[in-house]
Parts: structure tokens; sequence; C-alpha cells
């Protein structure tokens, strides 16, 4: 099951307590209520895992924020790290640029990825 399916719609069978009640009753119906019964409380769990609204915001500005970073890294490293003696020894230029373009694999998509969008998202 993935983030953003419910168990009904991995299964794709629709279960009601008509379909139990409809038939009279007998084992294929407690089976059916069972059936129900599970989905329901795999439903609650999953349900409650959703993230709330403050976090949600966390990611997203973790996003914007690697997003500024990363284009910096990119471009122009030196900007944040030129004041540091390594940055210059050591000729991090290059693999701080390297980084910036990793940046967006690192946290921006995983960031965007976990927020499970809802509604107008």
């Amino acid at each position: 099951m993935t983030g953003g399916q419910t168990m009904e719609e991995e299964n794709n069978v629709a279960l009601t307590t008509e379909d139990c009640d409809g038939g009279g009753g007998g084992e294929e119906a407690e089976a059916l209520r069972a059936k129900i019964a599970k989905k329901e409380g795999s439903l609650a769990i999953e349900r409650r895992s959703v993230f709330r609204g403050w976090l949600k915001n966390i990611f997203l500005g973790q996003a914007v924020f690697s997003l500024a970073l990363s284009f910096v890294m990119a471009t122009n490293p030196g900007v944040i790290f030129g004041g540091f003696d390594w940055y210059n020894y050591y000729q991090m230029e290059t693999p701080i640029m390297v980084l910036g373009f990793w940046w967006w694999w690192l946290f921006i998509v995983p960031s965007l990825r976990s927020r499970r969008p809802s509604g107008f998202e």
C-alpha cells in the first residue's frame, strides 16, 4: 500500500454493511463483516498517521531554505564559505558546487515528498 492509497483503493473492492445485511447472514456475511472491520481499522490508523498542518509547513520551509542554499552553493559558494581558511586552502569550490546540485536530491525532493499534499495542493 502506498502513502496516498487506502486499503479500499488497493483492492478495488468496495465493501459495505449492506453487502453483509442484504444476504440474510450466514458464514459469508460474517466473513464480509470481518473484512470490513479489518479495513476500517487499517483506514483509521492511516488517517491518524497523516501529518498535521504545522509539520507540513516545516517541510515546506525546509524545501524553500534548501532551494536558496543550493542555488548559492551551485553558482557561487564563495559567498557563504569564502571567509573560511579551509575553503581556499583545500580548493573546495568545485566539491561545494557539486553538493549544491545534489542538494536537490538530498533535501528538497524528500522534504516535498514527505508532505502528503491534500486538498488544493
